[in-house]
């Protein structure tokens, strides 16, 4: 989860401090030689931040002119080596340029229909060579979803990582349509591995829009992704003990008008009730048989997100083969 903070001032938006924190394992486990980071991370598409969105934020702390650096900082001050971005509409104006300044090579797939956002990947150019990136609508939705393939430049393994941003709406209608999405994910990412010839790994990550739990759904994506076999993930953020219950508290803090996240509209405007959204929607999925995590970066606090939390969120980690 990340700043800029809607509900403080512009002179006082920040970062929200996050730290790298080790994963200790008993014993005297050897370290792999290689090793590779990375970020996922919604950046709040520009076209969707506005106040009928965020109703209790500062109109000035949502303006693109006020949030980008930020956005910047926190994509680049953990120096994540590889990048993956959700709801970006900025891609050649903003993102690609001033990342590729810091070193960074990057590819973008727009989402069909209207609107301007998509899915981004970036990766380290003097670390990586991209061998192929693939970006394609999942089956007749808008949503889209990204496959790119990695070469070390140092030598080892490649990186088969893919990224995605599914449908929105809570409820039983819309799990059970990012249901269909992720299995069609998943089913594209083990038939790219199937088809590489190198030796790979492989991270499946995304703002997936659906929680481990839901008191008024079944989960249905979660445990799916857990259950597919041909790939084998764990979730990074459920470490050590790989259950639901072993996830973050949150990835997702936001406020807004209470039936936002059910596609409808509000019928009085006189008459707003805005609630609390609280999810765990973000994920890193990798096999625990070809890498392991070997640091997390962490969740802030409800507390430190403060009464008008932050609308964006990311999370990262460490990884060594």
């Amino acid at each position: 989860m990340s700043s800029p903070q809607p509900g403080a001032t512009p002179e006082s938006s920040k970062l929200l401090l996050r730290r790298l924190t080790p994963i200790v394992r008993e014993g005297n486990e050897q370290r792999s030689s290689q090793n590779f980071s990375v970020l996922q991370f919604n950046v709040l598409a520009d076209s969707l931040c506005n106040t009928q969105a965020f109703p209790v934020a500062p109109p000035a702390c949502l303006e693109w002119e006020e949030r980008k650096f930020l956005l910047l900082e926190e994509l680049s001050k953990y120096g994540p080596d590889i990048i993956c971005m959700e709801e970006c509409d900025k891609f050649d104006e903003w993102f690609s340029p001033q990342l590729a300044a810091l070193g960074y090579s990057g590819h973008f797939t727009k989402k069909q229909g209207r609107g301007d956002d998509g899915c981004a990947m970036f990766y380290r150019h003097d670390k990586f060579e991209c061998v192929n990136c693939v970006g394609a609508p999942i089956g007749s939705h808008t949503q889209v979803f990204m496959i790119m393939q990695l070469k070390p430049k140092d030598g080892g393994k490649h990186i088969m990582v893919a990224t995605t941003h599914l449908k929105a709406t809570k409820s039983t209608e819309g799990e059970q349509m990012r249901h269909e999405q992720i299995h069609f994910i998943m089913e594209a990412l083990s038939e790219a591995s199937s088809n590489c010839t190198e030796p790979h790994v492989k991270v499946l990550t995304g703002d997936l829009n659906a929680s481990p739990d839901s008191p008024k759904y079944e989960a249905l994506v979660y445990p799916a992704m857990l259950n597919f076999q041909k790939l084998g993930f764990v979730s990074a953020y459920s470490y050590p003990g790989n259950t639901a219950a072993d996830e973050p508290p949150f990835t997702s803090l936001k406020i807004r008008k209470e039936n936002h996240n059910l596609g409808t509209s509000d019928s009085q405007e006189d008459d707003i009730k805005l609630a609390v959204f609280k999810y765990t929607i973000d994920f890193i999925m990798y096999s625990p048989q070809e890498m392991r995590v070997a640091s997390l970066l962490s969740m802030p606090t409800e507390e430190e997100a403060g009464s008008n939390p932050p609308i964006a969120s990311s999370a990262i980690l460490h990884t060594t083969r």
